[in-house]
């Protein structure tokens, strides 16, 4: 939307838009079901002081807000896994490994990790004055920017088991009798949110030598200031526990406790 009057122009601009992906299950016990939506909005004013001198201030704000993941809902303890879910916004089934049958990308289960928001928010605001004078065309300015960026990603929040064959050398034998070579279950989840700003002015002139030669000579200066995310760096504390050898080994978690145990069965 534009709107000129007199010295004064006006320009207006915004964009919707709304994404969703369903991928069907396979080995999963439930789809994958990803949305995202997208706002861009843009404001600007340009005035003309003087025939020679104009003025144009420009506000935006880039808005992403995301799902990318979702869980199955599901209970460890409904289907007699002895592990905790131990995080209720990521609920599902633990992730099941059998080196050779179901592996990377066919594992059992729910994904070990689950990305569950991502909000990434985009605001400037520039000023840029344009000034004519002989050969040359000057432009000054200023530009102040904030970026944020969240993330809920959450890794093995129910348990992940794997089962290799080191216990009777194949794979799918250790996954009939529920021995596991390695087990892994995250006991602290912290979102990822943090922001920084931006401010920088800079000057710019275009000078024309000859019809055939122009110079273009400007300098921009950048001061950063970030603010850390929130939250633990790595966003978990995690407890894993692997088989001894020469033993026959079960993965156990007693209650909602974070030490695990391994127990060599006769």
């Amino acid at each position: 939307m534009s709107h000129p009057h007199g010295s004064h122009s006006f320009l207006g601009r915004y964009l919707w838009s709304r994404t969703r992906q369903v991928t069907p299950p396979t080995v999963q016990p439930a789809a994958q079901v990803a949305g995202a939506g997208l706002q861009d909005v843009m404001l600007s004013h340009t005035y003309v002081a003087r025939r020679n001198i104009i003025n144009v201030a420009r506000f935006s704000a880039n808005l992403i807000h995301g799902n990318p993941e979702v869980s199955s809902g599901l209970r460890n303890s409904d289907f007699g896994i002895n592990l905790p879910n131990a995080n209720s916004r990521a609920a599902g089934l633990t992730t099941i490994a059998v080196t050779g049958y179901f592996d990377g990308a066919t594992r059992l289960g729910d994904p070990f990790r689950i990305f569950l928001g991502l909000v990434n928010e985009v605001f400037q605001f520039a000023n840029e004055v344009t000034w004519l004078r002989g050969r040359h065309s000057w432009k000054f300015g200023v530009d102040l920017r904030r970026d944020r960026i969240k993330m809920d990603l959450v890794q093995r929040p129910n348990g992940s088991i794997i089962l290799s064959g080191a216990i009777t050398g194949n794979g799918a034998a250790d996954f009939l009798l529920g021995v596991a070579s390695q087990f892994s279950i995250s006991t602290t989840q912290a979102v990822q949110d943090g922001h920084s700003w931006v401010y920088a002015g800079y000057a710019h002139d275009e000078f024309r030598i000859s019809p055939a030669l122009t110079l273009d000579v400007g300098v921009r200066y950048e001061l950063p200031f970030r603010r850390p995310a929130g939250g633990d760096c790595r966003n978990r504390q995690e407890q894993t526990v692997r088989a001894v050898p020469g033993c026959t080994a079960r993965a156990r978690l007693p209650g909602r406790s974070r030490r695990g145990a391994w127990r060599c069965a006769n």
